[in-house]
């Protein structure tokens, strides 16, 4: 069986730790694993809540470990797991619409619409 997202073989053996239901998805482990960015953060987006003179003290090392505590912050409570079902849910949704509307459309030949 090949990935359904880039049709690689997806031939790998269920970790002990993983769902039977992952399996069903049909992706290989490289598309499981994929990583998204969420959000960035730079020194331009201080400027509300800093002065420009402590924003000044932030070096690189700095921006990188407040961008590590803001996305432990977000990612290790609830509201990230809550935001990603909701989110998630209206995107599945919208994707249900258009393979709808797809469907429609080709029941129609073009003298029809």
């Amino acid at each position: 069986m090949n990935c359904k997202n880039c049709n690689n073989p997806v031939g790998w053996k269920k970790p002990e730790n993983v769902e039977e239901d992952i399996l069903k998805s049909g992706l290989c482990v490289k598309c499981l694993n994929k990583p998204f960015a969420i959000t960035s953060i730079c020194r331009l987006d201080m400027f509300d809540k800093f002065t420009p003179e402590d924003i000044a003290k932030f070096d690189d090392a700095d921006m990188r470990e407040l961008a590590d505590k803001m996305a432990e912050a977000y990612t290790g409570n609830d509201t990230f797991w809550i935001d990603l079902e909701i989110l998630g849910e209206g995107i599945l949704e919208d994707i249900g619409e258009e393979k709808r509307d797809q469907t429609i459309a080709k029941d129609f030949t073009p003298d029809q619409v």
